[in-house]
């Protein structure tokens, strides 16, 4: 009896050891798996929000299965509290780098180190002025990136009304000519091939050049429905600027003013879409 008994506890004592280690071996895969998915969801923070932001609170655009969600920031924001931001279930910031030959956002260094520390959804614009050298304007945007950690985003170039900062105004194709030089040069730099960032009254006025509709569209048009320009109107527009924001959290500058964004995703991710690894 005395040896049955010690056989029987042994055997327990082995059954428990291998219970634990059981044990053990499940949560560590689930502590694995949450740190993982803590990883992914630094690249995709606003899909699953359901909380009140916001993002979610203008019904008629959104549409977190087909879209993400984006802001725009440049030194006119001010110095920005990043963690309220996130707060709103933003998935993907651009931020302003560059203006012309000489100008450097001042804010650019930090908010691109916070984003891209965080593994976040984030790329650089630069503002392209009409009458400055393309070829002088795409270095000052160029040395801006490479001065800090490399964003994930393809890289833009803003031009619009504002664009006009010298008079005479240059004619149509001389802008055209000048703007499809800078996206070129970008992509030789960088690797990536750039964004057009424009508004439908400005591109079908200036910008009907079909070559353009070889780099993808970001359109700002605050209608419900927004119209194509016509120089995209084949391939369409892969993000939409859809409304300004005032008194946007986080944002204690301007008026607390933001743009509002999203992507329109098609036949394939927003990873295939936006992201892009920068050559340098």
């Amino acid at each position: 009896m005395g040896i049955v008994l010690k056989s029987v506890m042994a055997v327990n004592v082995i059954n428990f050891k291998f219970i634990f280690f059981i044990i053990i071996m499940v949560m560590g895969n689930d502590l694995v798996a949450s740190e993982n998915e803590t990883d992914e969801a630094n690249l995709s923070v606003g899909i699953l929000c359901q909380k009140n932001n916001i993002i979610n609170t203008i019904p008629e655009v959104y549409d977190p299965i087909n879209s993400k969600y984006g802001i725009d920031v440049s030194e006119f924001q001010g110095k920005i509290h990043w963690d309220t931001v996130f707060d709103q279930c933003v998935d993907f910031i651009f931020v302003r780098a560059s203006e012309g030959i000489t100008i450097q956002d001042k804010f650019y260094g930090e908010n691109m180190t916070v984003l891209t520390e965080k593994n976040f959804f984030s790329g650089p614009y630069h503002f392209f002025v009409i009458g400055d050298d393309p070829e002088k304007q795409i270095s000052n945007f160029v040395s801006q990136i490479k001065s800090y950690r490399s964003p994930n985003l393809a890289p833009v170039v803003d031009i619009e009304e504002t664009s006009f900062v010298y008079t005479p105004k240059p004619d149509k194709k001389e802008i055209q000519d000048a703007l499809l030089k800078a996206l070129k040069l970008v992509e030789e730099k960088t690797g990536c091939s750039p964004i057009v960032y424009t508004n439908l009254t400005f591109a079908n006025k200036y910008l009907d050049n079909q070559l353009l509709s070889k780099y993808k569209l970001w359109l700002a048009d605050y209608n419900k429905t927004p119209v194509t320009p016509n120089a995209w109107m084949d391939r369409g527009y892969s993000i939409h600027q859809y409304k300004t924001f005032n008194d946007f959290p986080g944002i204690n500058s301007d008026s607390g003013k933001l743009d509002l964004n999203r992507s329109i995703i098609r036949d394939s991710s927003f990873e295939e879409e936006f992201m892009c690894e920068y050559s340098f």
